[in-house]
């Protein structure tokens, strides 16, 4: 019975830490993040159906420091977690086509 008690409370704990890291990661993604990883992730995807894995990564990368280069000569500033998100998205679909889902 002690060591049930044991596991339990263990696996109360990871749970609480994975609620935790979810929280936190959640609050730093946000609605813009997710928007920059599902928009680099579609724009490397739809490439790769017409031309090779390391054009269409190629185009998706210079596309994300493109529009970043844009706001930082538009609203003058330039967002790392924007750029964080793109590759996030950018290992997302590379993780889709490397598996061969696609």
């Amino acid at each position: 019975m002690n060591k049930f008690v044991t596991f339990r409370s263990k696996v109360k704990k990871l749970m609480t830490n994975v609620k935790e890291f979810v929280a936190k990661a959640r609050d730093y993604v946000r609605v813009d993040g997710l928007l920059h990883i599902m928009a680099s992730a579609i724009i490397l995807l739809s490439l790769h159906t017409f031309m090779g894995y390391l054009w269409s990564l190629a185009i998706t990368i210079v596309a994300g420091i493109t529009k970043e280069l844009h706001d930082r000569f538009t609203d003058g500033a330039v967002e790392w977690h924007d750029l964080i998100c793109d590759a996030i998205g950018i290992v997302y679909a590379s993780m889709v086509i490397l598996i061969g889902i696609l």
